[in-house]
């Protein structure tokens, strides 16, 4: 378990002995020696107030009398410990600015750690995550330092990674893009119309002139056309990986068969 960062000690003893252990000094401290209150064998070990306050005695010395100790005990993991390399997950909470939006998934450096955690943890810990870091409004690249949080018992490699995100401002672009029609019954023709579409879409102001026709496909399924069906479904099945929201028009076409 996670250790106390201090102990509160309730004592009796003469003032000018208080005066002195209250004054700071480093000669004061005291010190827990575990291998004598909780042996060499594995496993979990509590060491109690009384345990404490006997080893605390013997460096205080017989004119201090220990009332208590707050907490009243210490628990320890005493497993033997394994060292695994675990991914850092982010915990990043963005709003953006109007037309502003992350043109990429959230970068981290470094994307994982080594943890040495006790074996009784072993494929219980899946990853280690960030603080949170909550950015409102966001209208420019981020880029942080953030801190790793240590799961319970756990020791690792680095304490913090830096997260990057890429924003841009994007804008509405639309082109004219050939409609193809697929699976066309043999010995027959077809004719659609019309036989372009208007596909919308966004996209980051970088790469707006990047955008061009022949870099989407849409197509209409010449198998969806019966005596009951005058009319074809529109389908964008490919597109730019850096463009999105993508919608057309129109999204039926009438079509004309011919032997």
């Amino acid at each position: 378990n996670e250790l106390p960062k201090k102990l509160l000690l309730s004592v009796n003893t003469s003032g000018y002995r208080l005066i002195s252990l209250k004054s700071g000094k480093g000669e004061n401290n005291l010190h827990i020696d575990i291998l004598s209150l909780t042996g060499i064998e594995a496993g979990t070990r509590i060491i109690s107030s009384e345990m404490l306050a006997q080893s605390f005695i013997q460096q205080l010395g017989s004119d201090v009398e220990i009332n208590s100790i707050s907490p009243d005990s210490i628990m320890l993991d005493l497993s033997p410990s394994v060292s695994v390399k675990l991914p850092v997950k982010e915990n990043l909470d963005v709003t953006f600015e109007k037309q502003y939006e992350a043109v990429s998934p959230v970068k981290i450096s470094p994307d994982s750690v080594v943890a040495t955690i006790p074996m009784s943890l072993a494929g219980k810990i899946k990853h280690i995550e960030t603080e949170k870091i909550t950015v409102k409004n966001l209208k420019a690249s981020l880029k942080n330092n953030v801190k790793l949080l240590v799961p319970s018992g756990t020791s690792l490699s680095m304490s913090e990674a830096e997260i990057n995100l890429d924003v841009e401002k994007f804008t509405e672009g639309n082109l004219e893009v050939p409609l193809n029609l697929i699976n066309v019954p043999r010995g027959l023709k077809m004719k659609i119309f019309p036989d372009r579409v208007t596909v919308k879409y966004l996209v980051a102001l970088s790469q707006y002139d990047k955008v061009k026709p022949d870099l989407f496909s849409v197509i209409a399924n010449a198998s969806q056309a019966s005596v009951a069906k005058d009319k074809l479904d529109v389908q964008v099945i490919s597109s730019p990986v850096f463009v999105r929201s993508v919608s057309f028009q129109p999204e039926k076409v009438e079509f004309l068969l011919k032997r």
